[in-house]
Order: structure tokens, then sequence, then C-alpha cells
């Protein structure tokens, strides 16, 4: 019966580094997939921040545009205001009583 004992032990002492060294095979695999996933996502976090500032570049040219395009549409406007006024005195220099005085 000692025996018995004896050898019960013996094959569980034996088993036990198989279980262990599949565990730790089971870890090491984890943990590649893991580091793959990790690069993974720090490539795509590189790639978003890249077009995060593409954009903000973007954004800053079209604001300058609109800034440029604005300042010029108010130039156009003073420039058909004075238009304006020349038209208006030409009309005045034209008038039937305009050309009587001369």
């Amino acid at each position: 019966m000692v025996w018995g004992s004896v050898a019960q032990c013996i094959l569980t002492m034996r088993d036990k580094p198989r279980k262990l060294e599949s565990v730790i095979t089971g870890i090491a695999s984890a943990s590649v997939a893991q580091n793959t996933g990790i690069g993974q996502i720090n490539t795509t976090l590189r790639q978003m921040d890249g077009t995060t500032k593409q954009m903000a570049a973007t954004a800053e040219e079209g604001a300058a545009a609109a800034e440029e395009l604005s300042a010029q549409a108010a130039e156009l406007g003073g420039l058909g205001l004075a238009l304006q006024r020349i038209m208006r005195r030409g009309e005045v220099n034209n008038s039937p009583k305009a050309a009587e005085s001369v």
C-alpha cells in the first residue's frame, strides 16, 4: 500500500512538469500575440497622428485662404462703391441740366 502511494506520488510529480511546460508555452504564445497586437495599435496611432496633423494643416490653409478671400471681397466691394460714385458723377455731368449750363 505504501508502494502504491509512492508510485502515485511519483506519477503525479512526473506529470506536473509537462503541465507546467504546457502552461508556459501558452503564456509565451499569448505574449507573442499580444506583442503583435500592440505593434499594430502603435502603427495605427502613428497613422492617425499623421492624418490629424495633415487635417490641421489643411484647416489652417483653408482659414488663411478664407481670410484672404474675405479681404479681397471687401476690397472689391470698395472698388464697386467707388465705381458707383464715379458713375453718378458722370450722370450728373451728362444730365440735360449740366449740358445746358455749359
